[in-house]
């Protein structure tokens, strides 16, 4: 019969295993976040600029056709960096999701090496026990012998 170590270091393979999905898709969704942020980051600042491209514009004198169509923009602009915000905020929960994924699956391999490491211990200390039960055997049965 095979070993209990042996046996169980399938289990703990498996938990790695789920350890590693679980942290490559907490690295990707920290991958998309990041590049959520950068196009929040990008849309606001070309929000900015375009209102203070307006604001000057608008001291030089613009007509009320251009007034009407920058206000129109910067309303969709302002559209896009409100959407990009939500984006954000998915992203973020999609992180923390991931990331809670990636603790439990963690504490799961860590708890199958510990029960891994009782296991191998446990057998170790009975392969002591054999070996000094042979020992103590053989030593006598040449003690007998020599007298």
């Amino acid at each position: 019969m095979a070993k209990k170590s042996i046996r169980f270091n399938s289990v703990v393979k498996y938990t790695e295993s789920k350890e590693d999905q679980a942290a490559k898709k907490l690295a990707e969704s920290q991958h998309n976040l990041q590049d959520q942020q950068q196009r929040l980051q990008s849309l606001q600042q070309f929000h900015d600029e375009y209102a203070q491209r307006f604001n000057l514009l608008g001291q030089q004198g613009m007509q009320a056709g251009q007034v009407r169509d920058y206000h129109a923009f910067v309303g969709k602009l302002k559209g896009a960096v409100e959407q990009q915000q939500r984006m954000v905020k998915i992203a973020q929960g999609n992180v923390e999701e991931k990331k809670f994924a990636w603790i439990k699956t963690r504490t799961e391999t860590q708890k199958a090496n510990i029960i891994l490491a009782r296991y191998v211990s446990h057998e170790q200390r009975l392969e002591d026990k054999i070996e000094q039960k042979d020992g103590d055997e053989h030593a006598q049965r040449n003690h007998k012998s020599h007298h």
